[in-house]
């Protein structure tokens, strides 16, 4: 059954319905033609009326067709050649990025593999800093870590720990937080002995030391004996040697013992005559005196003009004594012709009967000097004598109290021995 466009009218024939009808010629072909032709011509017509812009990217419009593939106008329309060019540009460049993604994604892989390592010796350089006592953390930046690890200072030196104070920690070229085992002496007094004294290994504070004697002096110390490094010169006599010089000295007639000082001895030296001008010996005791001549002196013997020395030695311990007696003095001295007195021996009122062994006395030059000795006390007379031309030796007694007096006695004063002069 036949029917017409919708558009145009046009009439069509149903090839089942109208297949066996003759074709018409007019109204299949020229009928038809001419609505298109009408149709056209309408359309031409309004064509020609209608003002078409050219296209933007805003507006549809009229376009121009470009071959450009590097144009940046917007106004221009792409020809198949240039989106050829572009097509062709566009997969060389997709081959390059599948290329620059492969080798990024190899170089992330690789990337990752250095962030995971470089974290991995971050931790390592981390937990050595803090074995070093330095702060550090993994969240530190890497810069952070090197100013750190500039800081720590590298241990050197070839100290062993037996050369370092027990107790105090120490590093050296081959190890780290090593503990001294030296022993710590402080200070050491050391006293110098007959025998060599070990010095103690170890740490010694500087405040010991080895002790001096202000006597270890060459003066001090025997002649030729080298004591740490002092040579003496000191010539001392021995007891036995003092004793030999000491026995001439008294054989010549001044009295010396081997409790005397070199010094002594030297000066009773000095006190031995050259030549004895004479020697004598007398036994003399006192006798009675009454009570009315109460200052006597009896003479027991005058010295030769010039007389310069006296020394006495008795026969006996007891050759030599006074007593005392009541209100009375008594005494013996060497008396010059001016009456003054060297009183070599006196009992005071009281006193107790006393003994003399010897004495010996350098009258001129007048050194004041008397020596004792023996049982009773004895001491040195600073009396002097002024004139030797005639120079006694006397036993005195003095009556010293008022009152009720009494005779001395007879005995009371006793000498008995060899008197030498010179």
């Amino acid at each position: 059954m036949a029917s017409n466009t919708p558009n145009l009218n046009l009439l069509k024939k149903d090839p089942v319905t109208d297949g066996d009808d003759t074709f018409n010629i007019q109204t299949m072909l020229n009928d038809n033609w001419d609505k298109i032709d009408e149709a056209v011509g309408e359309v031409k017509e309004e064509l020609q009326d209608l003002d078409i812009p050219p296209a933007s990217l805003t507006q549809a419009g009229i376009t121009q067709l470009s071959s450009a593939i590097d144009s940046p106008e917007e106004d221009k329309a792409a020809t198949p050649k240039a989106v050829k060019v572009a097509v062709e540009a566009a997969s060389a460049a997709q081959i390059t990025a599948n290329a620059a993604n492969t080798a990024a994604t190899a170089a992330q892989s690789k990337a990752d593999q250095a962030f995971q390592a470089g974290n991995e010796r971050k931790a390592e350089v981390v937990a050595a800093l803090v074995a070093l006592g330095v702060t550090a953390s993994t969240n530190d930046s890497w810069d952070t870590l090197i100013s750190k690890m500039a800081t720590v200072i590298k241990a050197t030196g070839n100290a062993a720990i037996s050369d370092v104070l027990a107790g105090k920690t120490f590093s050296n070229v081959s190890a780290s937080g090593l503990t001294g085992t030296m022993p710590n002496q402080g200070a050491k007094t050391i006293t110098p002995g007959t025998a060599n004294q070990t010095i103690a290994a170890g740490y010694h504070n500087g405040s010991g030391l080895v002790k001096g004697d202000p006597n270890l002096i060459a003066d001090n110390l025997p002649k030729d004996k080298t004591i740490f490094g002092v040579t003496g010169v000191l010539e001392r006599l021995t007891t036995t040697d003092k004793t030999a010089i000491a026995t001439q000295i008294t054989n010549k007639g001044v009295s010396a013992s081997a409790n005397d000082t070199p010094a002594q001895l030297a000066t009773k030296i000095g006190q031995i005559p050259v030549s004895i001008k004479g020697s004598i010996h007398i036994n003399f005791t006192s006798a009675k005196i009454p009570s009315s001549q109460n200052n006597r002196d009896e003479v027991i013997f005058t010295f030769p003009a010039g007389v310069s020395f006296v020394s006495f030695k008795p026969d006996s311990t007891s050759s030599f004594y006074l007593m005392r007696h009541e209100q009375w003095r008594s005494y013996f001295a060497l008396k010059d012709k001016a009456s003054n007195y060297a009183y070599i021996y006196n009992v005071s009122v009281g006193m107790y009967a006393s003994y003399l062994a010897r004495f010996t006395y350098a009258l001129f030059p007048a050194l004041g000097y008397t020596e004792l000795s023996g049982g009773g006390a004895g001491w040195v007379l600073t009396d002097t004598l002024s004139d030797n031309t005639e120079v006694k030796f006397v036993f005195g007694a003095q009556l010293t109290a008022s009152g009720t007096t009494y005779d001395l006695p007879a005995d009371f004063g006793h000498i008995n021995g060899t008197l030498y002069y010179a």
